[in-house]
C-alpha cells in the first residue's frame, strides 16, 4: 500500500489499503508492515477529519 499518505484524499485508497492489510495480517512474518500501514491509515483519516472541520 504505497503512498497512503499521498493519496489519503481519495476514499477508494482506504478500501484498497484495508484489504491489503487484511492479507498481510494472514502472513505472520509481515504483521509489522501491516501495523505500520494501519497506523498511516489512521493518521490519514484523522487529517481528513481535521480538514473537514476547518472547512465547515
Amino acid at each position: 500500500c504505497y503512498g497512503v499518505m499521498a493519496h489519503c484524499e481519495h476514499p477508494q485508497w482506504h478500501t484498497i489499503c484495508i484489504s491489503k492489510i487484511t492479507v498481510l495480517q494472514i502472513q505472520r512474518e509481515t504483521d509489522e508492515i501491516a501495523r505500520i500501514l494501519f497506523i498511516h491509515l489512521l493518521i490519514c483519516q484523522s487529517k481528513e477529519r481535521q480538514n473537514v472541520n476547518i472547512g465547515s
